[in-house]
Order: C-alpha cells, then structure tokens, then sequence
C-alpha cells in the first residue's frame, strides 16, 4: 500500500530530475550553440503575410464575438418582452378621453306624418336620424349639446 508520503516523495525526485535534464536523451536537448533573442517583426520578411493574415482574423474574431453577444441580448430582449405581454394581459392602462359635452336632459324631435326612424347614428356630439314615409326619405342632423336642429336633409325620388 503506497502512502501520500511515498507519492510525494517520488513526485518531487521526478520533477527535479527532470528539471535538470537527466530524463532528457541528449538527442532531445537544444542547441549547445548561442541563443539568439529578437524582436518578431510579422509584417515584414517571409511571414509578412502569415503576420497580415493574424491581424485580420484576430478582427474577425472580435467582431464576430460583438455580433453575437448583440444577437444574444436582442433574442433575451424579445423573449423578456413576449413574458411581459403575456403576464400583463389582463391588465390594460388607462386612456384619457376626451370630455364628453353635456347633454340636454330631454330634446323633442319632430317628425313629418307618416314617418318612422329608419336608423341612427351619433358622431360627437351630434346625432343622425334617418327616417322613411310615403312622401319620401330625410335626414336629420341634431346637436345633442343644445338640443337643437342643425339640418334637415330631403332625399326625393325621380320616376
């Protein structure tokens, strides 16, 4: 049976053999020659296009990286905003509206004998009655907020 002691003993005899080349065949090591230190310079020599090409796709990348994060937030944005609308369905904001004029209590319309109210329609605050007899059809326009008659229209057939 083998103790953390034994495995961490034999770890570190590893490691520092290794560290100092004895594992390394001499086949293996580098150069026995000077080292030589400089400065890579990608757009100019051999690999001046190799360099050019890094550039490139290093920008590419970035930006692909931007659009995505973009298409990302948009789809969570779209997706935040469908759960809104439907948890808030029910409930709706209320609108102002406009102030309704004030009605007169009672107003009388006079119609011709013979004449019965065919429809009625109501714009604002003033109200069409159309209405047929044997003498022919009329129109009636009436202002709801005094009452009053503010044309009579005669609609006559012609054989």
């Amino acid at each position: 049976m083998t103790s953390r002691r034994l495995v961490l003993s034999r770890s570190a005899a590893l490691i520092g053999a290794a560290s100092t080349g004895l594992l390394v065949p001499s086949l293996a090591r580098a150069q026995s020659g000077k080292i030589r230190v400089g400065l890579m310079l990608p757009y100019t020599g051999t690999f001046a296009q190799l360099g050019v090409a890094i550039v490139v796709a290093r920008t590419r990348l970035s930006l692909l990286g931007t659009l995505a994060a973009a298409l990302v937030i948009g789809v969570m944005t779209l997706i935040g905003r469908i759960i809104f609308l439907a948890s808030n369905r029910g409930e709706t904001a209320p609108t102002a509206s406009p102030a309704a004029p004030a009605l007169m209590p009672e107003a009388a319309l006079a119609l011709p004998s013979g004449h019965d109210v065919k429809s009625v329609a109501m714009s604002g605050n003033r109200l069409l009655v159309h209405h047929v007899g044997p003498t022919g059809d009329g129109i009636i326009i009436l202002d709801l907020a005094t009452g009053a008659m503010i044309s009579r229209v005669t609609v006559r057939r012609t054989p």
